[in-house]
């Protein structure tokens, strides 16, 4: 799905607005002042299904990642040269690239919009300290301290739908450690 730059409101909700070029986030993260925050996904790939229905899709994400950094979505099916140059070998993964395209950290697999919300915000703190930029530092971590008052209105729309228990009169459920059956309680 190709975004229209100039408009990041899309139905009344924010959207990740990404560069599908490493020239053309490079250039833009020069002239911003920004890091690059690499997607790198496969199409095919469950995590990657979950992270873009549920994480990227969260407003509160979206603004995070579009205020802050220069979004760059990189599909492995059509854009392999880069899974080699970058050696990605599992998606999802979220590189955290300095604005001449290097690579300083990285995070692999499914979070949720609290957790991506903290991880991307101090993962690239840690990357601008490292590069001696201690004033892009501050404004992630800024970013950070402010996020962590508001994240409970990311729960409540982000919520990951996990199994009920409900108590049965007589049921019987295998207990964790393959033990005896535990009485009464029951997942559905």
């Amino acid at each position: 799905m190709r975004l229209n730059p100039a408009s990041v409101l899309k139905e009344d909700i924010t959207v990740i607005v990404w560069q599908e070029s490493l020239d053309t986030a490079v250039q833009k993260a020069k002239a911003e002042g920004k890091l690059i925050a690499m997607y790198c996904f496969d199409p095919s790939c469950t995590e990657c299904q979950q992270l873009e229905a549920v994480t990227w899709a969260d407003e509160c994400v979206a603004n995070i990642v579009n205020s802050q950094f220069i979004p760059l979505r990189i599909n492995g099916m059509k854009q392999r040269s880069m899974f080699k140059e970058y050696r990605i070998v599992r998606t999802p993964t979220i590189a955290f690239l300095d604005m001449e395209g290097r690579e300083h950290r990285r995070l692999t697999g499914f979070f949720a919009p609290p957790e991506i919300c903290a991880r991307i915000l101090l993962d690239a703190a840690e990357t601008a300290i490292s590069l001696k930029r201690y004033d892009l530092a501050q404004g992630h971590l800024n970013t950070a301290f402010a996020t962590a008052k508001g994240l409970l209105s990311c729960r409540r729309r982000s919520i990951i739908p996990r199994p009920k228990l409900f108590i049965q009169k007589g049921s019987k459920v295998p207990a964790a450690g393959g033990r005896e059956p535990a009485q009464g309680i029951s997942r559905q």
